[in-house]
């Protein structure tokens, strides 16, 4: 049950990450990454998870936010979350995490005919 309801504020979240991803001078790109985190979230959901996919976009995620921190310097560092590379950093990091956290223990496992649930 609690699996479920991390599941599916999970997946709202990630479709709550591509509404705003409209405001964003790059948006498509945004949109793409935050949907598939929608999607394997949804596939989990209902018992389709695949640890494969969800490692990619994890490597995928986190290599890209290797690539935008090693460009940081001391004056976007000053600016904080007001600066939109340490914004699309953090977006990464937490699909990267959410991917890898979906690859673990996102797959909600069906129980097979005749088999009681123990959940």
């Amino acid at each position: 049950m609690l699996r479920r309801l991390l599941l599916t504020l999970g997946l709202l979240s990630a479709l709550a990450c591509v509404a705003v991803q409209l405001n964003d001078p790059d948006p498509l790109q945004w949109m793409a990454v935050y949907g598939l985190t929608a999607a394997l979230y949804a596939a989990a959901l209902f018992g389709r998870g695949s640890p494969a996919i969800s490692g990619m976009l994890a490597l995928g995620a986190l290599l890209w936010a290797l690539r935008i921190a090693s460009r940081l310097d001391s004056p976007t560092l000053a600016l904080g979350f007001d600066s939109e590379e340490l914004r699309e950093l953090g977006g990464l990091a937490l699909v990267g995490l959410s991917a890898l956290a979906l690859g673990r223990f996102g797959t909600i496992k069906r129980d097979r005919p005749g088999e009681a649930s123990g959940r």
